[in-house]
């Protein structure tokens, strides 16, 4: 066990951020095929790659995850 991870690791790695052992509700209301699309969303290799990246590039393919990601976990608007 230690502290910090080494130089650009995480302690526990990247697939244990994904599993939990006590499911939130919205994580139980999640079909099968929306854990898949959410599991494959590259966020942490984007964290890995964002010191090479220039920032509008970053921040575009930012948005871009982080609105895949609310498809997923938020209900779409009401229809007017």
């Amino acid at each position: 066990m230690v502290k910090r991870p080494a130089k650009g690791g995480a302690v526990d790695g990247f697939r244990a951020h994904q599993i939990a052992l006590i499911t939130t509700e919205a994580e139980q209301t999640l079909t099968a095929e929306q854990r898949r699309t959410r599991d494959g969303l590259e966020l942490e290799k984007l964290r890995a790659r964002k010191a090479q990246l220039a920032e509008p590039e970053y921040l575009r393919d930012l948005e871009s995850i982080l609105q895949k990601l609310a498809a997923i976990y938020l209900p779409p608007p009401p229809k007017l």
